[in-house]
């Protein structure tokens, strides 16, 4: 079997990236190791940026999720027992929404759809690649197929499987581990009233919290804490989590009347500055992921993704040296933004120093008394103050 682009991992970034070549009329293949029902019943909550509606938009997807998705109209950010608020609003920019919440198995199902009607996509299920055999012009694909051994030939290898991919390891792009010294229990709230596109960013020294609005009409939580407090969180009956997580959200958001089935996942990521390696280049989780506070990392994906897409359209050779090379450079930036700001925002507010505790009343201060710094956050959060691809400006 030979293609042109092979996807190696089935996953919301390999199918992202799938969808954003599917009119470069090369044929493309997407291996998934499992059965590809673990995404479809993912479940996670999405908080999508505006760049990536306007992307899914451009991809013709975003017409089949949008009645599923709840717009962000506003976000209300605040420190636990320290003075300083702030609250970011869509109608002072002039936009209708600052972003989107989408169960992650719903963008995935549309995402599988979509790949069935590209006529020159493949998506295969039970297929793990583990290694390849360079040559001038391609490269030979090692796979195990159903429990057996295989082959696929490609010019052009997108890794997308995942935070500890081996086949990344294989190819000789190695990552570091980032530890937050942090889990997240995430599950969906049930409150005492309607979320009405209001979002809550809530710090506090042992680690953020995160309330969005769902399309189930309750809010998807999603709270960072030590591992031993996060363990104990998830263990709580439900009656003593409801206490302990009222008394970690305040009164802002309302009352907590239900919680759903808890969810507890380490916070340890893997990043690498290797985004490209010999007719390959790394995506997702398998190139870098974030903590989850600021719901930057797969939106950085989906802009990975279009970027790379637009790199490639054209070319006679999806895997040239010199393409992958200009790809990895013209996207170093906007990731080492995210990272930055991330990072700043998980470990940040852990600091309990009277002087950084100052800085940080001032910092919510300066974003009320100064537009323009709002402004400049909230484009940031949105992602569109860079140079956009042309699927952000509705071409393809």
């Amino acid at each position: 079997m030979a293609y042109d682009v092979v996807i190696a991992g089935g996953g919301l970034a390999g199918q992202i990236q799938a969808a954003a070549l599917g009119n470069s009329g090369w044929r493309i293949a997407v291996l998934e190791r499992g059965d590809g029902q673990k995404a479809l019943s993912d479940p996670r909550n999405l908080a999508l940026s505006e760049s990536s509606r306007r992307i899914l938009e451009a991809l013709g997807i975003w017409c089949s999720v949008q009645a599923d998705s709840v717009p962000i109209t506003h976000i209300d950010v605040s420190r636990r027992g320290a003075f300083g608020t702030t609250c970011l609003r869509a109608a002072d920019e002039g936009l209708p929404a600052l972003g989107y919440v989408i169960a992650a198995s719903r963008l995935s199902r549309a995402l599988r759809g979509h790949l069935e009607y590209l006529p020159k996509c493949d998506f295969f299920t039970q297929t793990k690649a583990l290694g390849a055999e360079m040559r001038a012009k391609d490269m030979i694909l090692k796979l195990l197929f159903n429990g057996t051994d295989n082959s696929m030939r490609t010019r052009l290898l997108v890794i997308a499987d995942g935070a500890r991919s081996q086949l990344r390891e294989n190819l000789g792009l190695h990552a570091s581990l980032v530890d937050y010294g942090q889990s997240a229990v995430a599950t969906e709230v049930g409150m005492d009233r309607a979320a009405n596109g209001w979002a809550y960013e809530r710090f506090s020294e042992s680690g953020p919290m995160a309330l969005l609005p769902s399309a189930s009409g309750k809010r998807a939580l999603v709270w960072a804490q030590t591992h031993r407090q996060a363990s104990r969180l998830w263990a709580l009956s439900d009656a003593q989590f409801y206490t302990e997580l009222q008394s970690g959200l305040g009164a802002r958001a309302g009352q907590v009347r239900q919680v759903g089935e808890r969810h507890l996942y380490r916070l340890q990521f893997y990043r690498t500055d290797q985004r490209v390696g010999e007719r390959c280049v790394l995506m997702g989780d398998a190139a870098y992921s974030f903590h989850p506070v600021a719901a930057q990392g797969f939106n950085l994906v989906i802009r990975d993704a279009a970027w790379l897409a637009q790199r490639l359209s054209g070319m006679v050779d999806p895997g040239a040296a010199s393409l992958l090379e200009q790809y990895a450079h013209d996207r170093a930036e906007d990731a080492r933004r995210v990272a930055g700001f991330t990072d700043a925002l998980a470990l940040g507010f852990s600091l309990a120093d009277p002087m950084t505790r100052g800085l940080q009343a001032l910092g919510f201060a300066a974003l009320e008394s100064f537009p323009e710094i709002r402004t400049r956050l909230i484009r940031f959060g949105m992602g569109v103050d860079l140079p956009q691809p042309d699927l952000v400006l509705g071409r393809r």
